[in-house]
């Protein structure tokens, strides 16, 4: 099931949400550091299609129970 935002201006994962707009589900990662040019850092235990497409270039997201890790380029999320 989905979520929504309860009212206007509603921020999640520096993400700022209009009333009833979703809001991306993000499984098992947590953004542990947001940057004010829009970069994000990530930690979790999930696939890396729970990523979110809206991050800035130069993201990172790293799963510690597998060695993987994640930086947003161009072509989306790429593994490194």
């Amino acid at each position: 099931m989905s979520r929504v935002a309860p009212y206007n201006g509603y921020v999640e994962d520096g993400k700022t949400y209009q009333e009833n707009e979703e809001i991306w589900d993000l499984g098992q990662w947590a953004c542990i550091e947001v940057y004010a040019d829009g970069r994000r850092d990530y930690s979790g235990v999930e696939l890396a299609d729970k990523l979110p497409p809206y991050v800035a270039y130069g993201s990172v997201a790293d799963n510690p129970n597998t060695g993987d890790a994640y930086r947003f380029t161009k072509d989306g999320w790429v593994k490194y």
